[in-house]
């Protein structure tokens, strides 16, 4: 698939850079189309909306990618790690991404301080849902949270969680998505 002309400079900017920092694996980089789709996807996804939280940035799979194809949405990419922050800080310079926010500070600081109203928290390979969702507890205003999961993560939840089965699921080309009010009770 041909991806937006950004997709490309991103990903040869974060290998350039992957050089002196170790931002990824180097061994993932077999693994970096299907991470890349991944993002495109829920970019595509959340289209139209205002605001955008990213948890663990890391590297910038979604935030950079969310924050590429939605240049009217507003991105926050937290990342508590200075090195990949600094990165992501660069990256939105480099890229020209105005509306992209890299915040140095960790995810349960983040959530208790801020008060910005996302429609969406996305939250890829950042921690279990359990842990994502005690992080949210204090968050008092409602928005989407938006997770990639495997069609076996998915089964699973669903079994582990049965009141799951009321949440709205989004599956494209293979790639399956959880929506998930930030404000429910998994017990």
């Amino acid at each position: 698939m041909k991806h937006h002309p950004l997709v490309d400079e991103y990903i040869s900017l974060l290998k350039a850079e992957n050089e002196v920092m170790n931002l990824y694996s180097e061994k993932a980089y077999e693994r970096l189309p299907f991470h890349i789709q991944d993002s495109v996807n829920m970019a595509l996804h959340i289209n139209g909306a205002k605001k955008v939280f990213d948890l663990g940035s890391g590297s910038g799979m979604p935030s950079i990618i969310l924050a590429i194809y939605n240049p009217k949405t507003l991105v926050y990419a937290v990342e508590s790690k200075q090195k990949k922050a600094k990165f992501l800080s660069k990256a939105k310079e480099k890229l020209k991404l105005n509306n992209y926010i890299a915040v140095n500070k960790d995810a349960n600081e983040f959530i208790r301080e801020t008060h910005e109203k996302p429609e969406f928290i996305t939250a890829k390979a950042f921690a279990p849902l359990e842990k994502i969702l005690t992080i949210l507890k204090p968050y008092k205003h409602n928005a989407k949270l938006f997770v990639p999961v495997s069609l076996e993560q998915k089964t699973q939840l669903l079994h582990n969680y049965p009141r799951l089965d009321f949440l709205s699921t989004y599956e494209k080309d293979g790639f399956y998505y959880l929506h998930i009010p930030s404000q429910l009770k998994l017990k």
